[in-house]
């Protein structure tokens, strides 16, 4: 099967993450970057890890690190841009989930962070637009954003 020591590592954190056992999570997906240290996807897994744990700014690094491996990946930049929100660094946590936007435009939960965002840096108007967007794209928790702070 060609299944590797890391790969298994790399399943047993996304099993700890499922079972929300984010700090055994966090210490798998470590072991599995030991191993293979420019796999993109053991970095994502991490700074998942890192986000649940709120554990910000160690998982933009992991985001950072997973992006200089792989450029085109608009998970790492939605999650990257939400974590700077969790901050209060709105201005890069919007470059952040404008570039996912860009690389994913139908992705819905991006539009769904990047309206809170806009909502948390007082931009109600832009962050309305963007939840109607997202629902539009099937994220329906953003219609209960939308109806409590946009009517």
């Amino acid at each position: 099967l060609g299944v590797t020591d890391a790969d298994l590592l790399y399943k047993i954190g996304q099993t700890n993450l499922a079972y929300e056992q984010y700090e055994e999570a966090g210490q798998s997906f470590t072991q599995a970057i030991t191993r293979q240290p420019k796999n993109a996807n053991y970095l994502l897994g991490r700074a998942d890890a890192r986000m649940k744990q709120k554990q910000y700014a160690t998982a933009i690094e992991d985001y950072d690190a997973a992006l200089t491996i792989n450029p085109g990946l608009a998970d790492a930049y939605e999650n990257k841009g939400f974590a700077y929100t969790q901050l209060g660094n709105y201005n890069l946590a919007l470059q952040a989930l404008n570039r996912a936007i860009e690389l994913d435009p139908k992705d819905g939960i991006a539009f769904y962070k990047r309206g809170i965002t806009y909502f948390k840096a007082f931009n109600t108007t832009q962050a309305c637009e963007d939840w109607v967007q997202s629902e539009k794209l099937g994220v329906d928790e953003a219609n209960d954003l939308w109806k409590k702070h946009c009517k």
